[in-house]
């Protein structure tokens, strides 16, 4: 087939990758399938004459590289033409690319589509133009624009450029007031925020990307954001009845800030109790914010290594055969730099019926050391009374679900496996007793496997070669490193480390990097808090400038008004510190709840991540501190002619 292709060289993924080099594969991966192929790299402002070139060429098949706008100019190019066209994802989002289960990785997704097959998509337009994916309205798509006018730019044009950009978002208060005709001359008229129309309707299953249930079926979904959260409203409330409060109830924190002078300064504030709520609540929802990043953040992170880790068994696998097995290297393995833990475990195959599955003998009390064992391995929940059940049967077995279902298998029941025998090499029958349900278990595949006591194994085999040793370590790759050169005498033996693996493998939500995004929003996150303190604690003292004078004019000294000014603060801070950690953690966990049927193994609790949470408390106080200073040493003297002028 005759082949055009047409790449943006300033698409998002691209940005990362050597477009020349890129450019270079294509062409190889769709010639080897025995395509012909013409390809040209241009920039974004030569998009459309340089698609407008390939159209006009006729080919078979018009390849587009770029995100969902370069895609979308393509097709619209190839409405009513016999041309196909081909999507190859270097966006940053990639919807359509998603929902046609294109690889994310260019060079995957190239291989992908060199042997793809032929199939029909819905075009939907609106204004005269089409739309693949969907058609939004309202601060959205202002948002999308400006992050498009921005990319490539260089470093500070794009910082100054961002920084309008969350001005524009702070500001937005507009609603759009909408009429939406349906089927059956039904008419609805709504208020909202921002308003979605998608080009088929989106799947309700969790999803990280959301993708459609079908790209053929000729409807129209339409979403729409309402309104504003109102979590900040209830903060407010509750600091505001707090600070009510605080003139009967004794606060221990005045104590620390106000000392003698706290009942003084409890009945100020508790005057002042709805604009400090306010700022309080402000905070709360900046605190929230930057919690609730962190908090998935840390969760996502972690189930992304133990993603890796339940494919490579532990930090260091070292794999060998039953005629060369790695545990018989078991001492010299021990040895090896950082190696905390090492421990010996059998691979080997038993046939269940007429199913071949892959059998571990294992050491129920000694795996712990070396690998995590997670309760979402086991149907009970418990890893550790599994293995506790397992070590205490000595013929037990644990059977993958599959299976479980297969023989409609009871606790207790016997199982009669046959394995090969180290004496005649044939396969024996070996009575096994069920014990338990297993879902995962490190190295084994996803669909059927079998635990069982590896001490049982090499008695009724006659073999104790034990295939596999894994291994923990703080520096899995320089601890393969010299385990590779340890071990280097037997080609039999193979090893492979966490980070190499991790690598290459991806759970279905882990495969997407979210490290850079995270990584901007936990900075923001901390400038927010900042700003977002210095700004209420700021303006509250600015509210009270004459106030705070008239005390100083009558002989305050300098310590009785920084026991108002740090009491304001401080209750400030504090409340909302609380409030906005309630609001991040409970966010993290929707998130991840929503989400667990799709990380695999699913996580067991949210992962709070200490180390921001105490950044944040210290960047608070600072920032808290500083404008007490600030404050305070600006009204150390008052000039009363000037009070009187006010």
């Amino acid at each position: 087939m005759r082949i055009h292709a047409v790449i943006n060289r300033k698409a998002g993924s691209a940005l990362g990758y050597s477009v020349e080099q890129l450019a270079s594969e294509a062409e190889a991966a769709f010639k080897e399938a025995g395509h012909e192929m013409e390809l040209h790299v241009v920039e974004p402002e030569d998009i459309e004459a340089a698609l407008d070139e390939a159209v006009a060429a006729a080919p078979d098949i018009l390849v587009a590289g770029g995100g969902d706008g370069t895609i979308r100019c393509a097709a619209s190019r190839l409405l009513g033409s016999e041309i196909a066209l081909s999507v190859l994802p270097l966006g940053t989002v990639n919807r359509l690319a998603h929902d046609l289960s294109i690889p994310m990785e260019p060079r995957a997704a190239l291989r992908a589509l060199a042997s793809g097959v032929y199939r029909e998509i819905d075009v939907a337009e609106v204004n005269g133009e089409i739309f693949l994916c969907n058609s939004m309205l309202g601060l959205p798509s202002e948002i999308s624009q400006e992050r498009q006018n921005l990319r490539g730019r260089p470093f500070w044009p794009r910082v100054g450029g961002y920084l309008r950009l969350l001005r524009t978002i702070v500001a937005s208060r507009r609603h759009l007031e909408l009429s939406i005709d349906g089927d059956e001359k039904k008419s609805r008229r709504v208020r909202v925020l921002s308003l979605a129309v998608s080009n088929n309707v989106y799947k309700r299953e969790p999803s990280l990307i959301f993708t459609r249930e079908a790209l053929d079926q000729g409807t129209l979904g339409v979403y729409m954001a309402k309104s504003h959260s109102g979590l900040g409203l209830l903060w407010v409330r509750l600091s505001r009845r707090a600070l009510i409060a605080a003139r009967r109830v004794r606060i221990p924190v005045l104590r620390l800030t106000a000392g003698d002078l706290a009942p003084t300064v409890a009945a100020s504030l508790s005057r002042q109790a709805s604009r400090i709520a306010r700022g309080a609540g402000l905070l709360a929802l900046a605190v929230g914010f930057a919690f609730s990043t962190a908090a998935f953040n840390a969760t996502y992170s972690g189930q992304a290594r133990v993603d890796a880790e339940l494919t490579n068994g532990a930090d260091v696998n070292v794999t060998g055969t039953t005629s060369s097995p790695a545990g018989a290297k078991l001492g010299e393995i021990a040895k090896a730099t950082g190696v905390r833990a090492a421990v010996r475990m059998m691979h080997r195959y038993a046939y269940v019926g007429a199913d071949l599955q892959d059998l571990y003998g294992i050491e129920p009390t000694a795996i712990g050391r070396v690998t995590t064992m997670a309760n979402a391995y086991f149907a009970n929940g418990d890893a550790k009374a599994a293995l506790a059940t397992l070590a205490a049967t000595p013929d037990g077995i644990l059977v993958s679900e599959e299976t479980v279902n297969d023989f409609q298998l009871n606790q207790g029941d016997k199982l009669n496996l046959r394995l090969q025998s180290a004496v005649d090499h044939q396969y024996h029958v070996v009575p096994f007793t069920f014990v338990g349900v297993v879902r995962e278990f490190p190295t084994a595949p996803k669909d059927s496997f079998l635990v069982a006591n590896a001490i049982y194994v090499a008695k009724a085999t006659g073999n104790d070669a034990r295939e596999v040793v894994l291994v923990r370590s703080p520096d899995p790759a320089a601890t393969a490193q010299d385990l590779k050169s340890v071990l280097a005498s037997d080609p039999a033996l193979k090893v492979t480390e966490l980070g190499e693996v991790r690598s290459l493998i991806s759970s279905s939500l882990t495969e997407v990097s979210l490290s850079a995004l995270t990584n901007v929003e936990l900075v923001f996150g901390l400038l927010l808090i900042g700003a977002a303190a210095g700004l209420v604690v700021g303006l509250g003292f600015a509210e009270r400038h004459r106030t705070f004078a008239i005390l100083t004019a009558l002989g305050a000294s300098a310590s009785q008004l920084g026991a108002f000014l740090r009491s304001e603060a401080a209750l400030v801070a504090i409340a909302g510190l609380i409030f906005g950690a309630v609001t991040g953690l409970a966010v993290a966990w929707m998130l991840v709840a929503i989400l667990s049927g799709v990380f695999d193994p699913p996580p067991e609790a949210v992962t709070i991540p200490y180390g921001y949470l105490a950044i944040v408390v210290i960047g608070l106080a600072i920032v808290a501190a500083t404008v007490v200073v600030a404050f305070q040493h600006a009204h150390a003297r008052v000039d009363p002619a000037a009070l009187k002028a006010e």
